[in-house]
């Protein structure tokens, strides 16, 4: 769909406005939904190959509670023996802490599936590369066919000339007696062959 936008572009702009080859191609490459597509699944696989790859340096965890009571809590743990003068409550209870984990042995998971994000990486650089490049290729193609049938359409139209003009010539040379009659035959016989040029 997006190719025959573009070939009605490349045929409507000779008509209406000129437009480079270049600037086609750099307007078709930046609007191309297909080369964003690829744009975005390639960024996505880079993006997880580097957070994969950060999984081996472990994970740092921040982490907290904050507790409102109606009543005094204690906040410690009781041991015996208890004495119930020295025991201290309070109404809110806030709970801190980080943490840190570092994965000592996975069974080489994570070296794997470092390595397959990078194939899926360069996988999706390719494809993008190629959706470009595949891209450029049929602008390209499309505008040399454009050109070459502008080209066949002119050569066409100079032949119909010299051909009327030789025909012109052939008919004053009848009239005035240097040449026969019979070479208007072939005159008429060639009509049907430009007949089904013009059609």
């Amino acid at each position: 769909m997006f190719l025959i936008a573009v070939a009605l572009l490349l045929l409507i702009s000779g008509s209406v406005h000129s437009i480079t080859l270049s600037k086609l191609i750099s307007l078709a490459v930046e609007n191309s939904p297909y080369i964003k597509e690829s744009r975005i699944e390639k960024e996505m696989y880079h993006a997880e190959k580097k957070s994969i790859a950060a999984k081996k340096f472990g994970e740092v965890k921040l982490f907290g509670s904050f507790n409102h009571y109606e009543d005094k809590r204690i906040l410690y743990p009781l041991s015996p023996p208890i004495n119930p003068l020295t025991l201290k409550g309070a109404q809110n209870q806030l709970i801190t802490g980080i943490s840190y984990t570092l994965p000592v042995f996975t069974g080489f998971k994570i070296k794997n599936t470092v390595e397959i994000a990078k194939l899926k990486h360069i996988l999706s650089s390719y494809r993008f590369y190629l959706t470009k490049n595949e891209l450029v290729f049929n602008i390209r193609s499309l505008y040399l066919k454009t050109h070459s049938l502008e080209k066949q359409k002119e050569a066409i139209h100079s032949y119909i000339q010299s051909l009327n003009q030789l025909y012109r010539q052939l008919e004053i040379s009848v009239k005035e007696g240097k040449k026969p009659e019979i070479d208007l035959l072939n005159r008429y016989g060639s009509c049907s062959f430009r007949m089904g040029i013009r059609s």
